[in-house]
């Protein structure tokens, strides 16, 4: 559910008082601009003939900006940008909760009753008496704002679990997927890998690492002696396959930092590697054998191919109703809040 902390409840606050005392003025973004801002009655957008108010938009930006750039300062690049997205978040919020509503889904007023009473005895019992002052003060104009909030988040996501929940396809749809999609069913080639892991401290001199080099050179002549690999993994590897003779079990790509990967690539079964440097150390390496790529047939993955299209059909009708809502929506911009906040929009264009 919706998650606010007392420093959004302070800036929540402030924009009540800066709104709702005649006169004042609230700015989009006080660190950034002071000089933009707007009047009490002041809107951001119609959306289909329903107002959002330039406050509503001003406290979620404000409480974006504290989440993503938390770091440190935002260019106004960013910021212009960043705007734009917010903008574009909370129009598809409304738009979603008038699909809600148009399709009769109603909130759980008392899941509604439960997140307000447990804001209410959170920010009544704060420590600070400056907060809980301003709580006290502003908390009936408040919780009716978030009560709004809360509603408007359930309907949302009551709609989107039902978009969501579409009907399994037959199975000719299933294997045409498993047709068009066959690499999430394959296997990648696996090898099977030993290795012997002289540890190193990355921080080392170069001193230390070349005496490393130089003990992998030796117990690689001792290997190719007729000394056991297995046994010479035990005595002195550091990794933890050290306890298994040195054996990795089957790995495939990507399971290897690039230095050990452009290795292995060159190396036929049964052939040992020159001491390879990595960060941890210098390492040894057996190919003990290679497990070619294999294409699981359709019976034995049928499920999980099953599973993937429903679950990439279901996106797909949740991000076409978001598509189609927003095609077919009158949003008109307030040219006032336009230029205050630097958006790059055209009044009237919902795009």
């Amino acid at each position: 559910m919706l998650n606010y902390n007392i420093g959004d409840l302070r800036a929540l606050f402030i924009l009540l008082l800066s709104v709702f005392l005649a006169g004042q003025q609230v700015c989009a973004d006080e660190s950034v601009d002071q000089s933009q801002s707007f009047q009490q009655d002041d809107y951001f957008a119609i959306v289909n003939q329903q107002k959002i108010s330039a406050a509503e938009y001003v406290y979620r930006f404000r409480k974006s900006l504290r989440e993503k750039f938390f770091h440190g300062k935002v260019s106004q690049e960013e910021l212009n940008a960043f705007k734009k997205e917010v903008a574009d978040e909370l129009i598809l919020e409304v738009l979603l909760d008038q699909e809600a509503r148009k399709r009769g889904l109603q909130p759980d007023t008392n899941k509604i009753s439960q997140e307000l009473d447990a804001l209410d005895k959170k920010f009544s019992s704060v420590e600070s008496a400056e907060e809980r002052d301003d709580w006290e003060e502003n908390r009936s104009e408040t919780l009716k704002i978030l009560k709004a909030g809360i509603e408007r988040e359930i309907l949302v996501e009551q709609l989107q679990e039902r978009v969501k929940a579409i009907a399994q396809p037959p199975l000719q749809d299933i294997k045409k997927y498993y047709e068009e999609n066959k690499d999430k069913f394959t296997e990648p080639q696996q090898w099977d890998v030993s290795m012997i892991l002289l540890s190193v401290d990355p921080s080392s001199s170069s001193d230390v690492w070349e005496e490393t080099v130089e003990k992998a050179e030796n117990l690689l002549k001792k290997i190719r002696k007729g000394e056991s690999f297995e046994e010479l993994a035990r005595i002195h590897s550091g990794d933890e396959s050290a306890v298994d003779g040195g054996h990795m079990g089957y790995m495939h790509i990507g399971m290897f930092g690039t230095p050990a990967q452009k290795v292995l690539n060159v190396m036929e079964p049964g052939e040992l590697s020159e001491p390879v440097v990595l960060l941890e150390g210098v390492a040894l390496f057996r190919l003990n054998g290679v497990r070619e790529s294999n294409l699981n047939s359709f019976e034995d993955v049928e499920e999980r191919a099953r599973d993937l299209l429903m679950r990439d059909l279901s996106e797909k009708a949740w991000k076409d109703l978001q598509t189609g809502l927003r095609q077919s929506a009158d949003v008109k911009y307030s040219d006032l809040i336009i230029k205050d906040l630097n958006l790059d929009v055209t009044a009237g264009d919902a795009s």
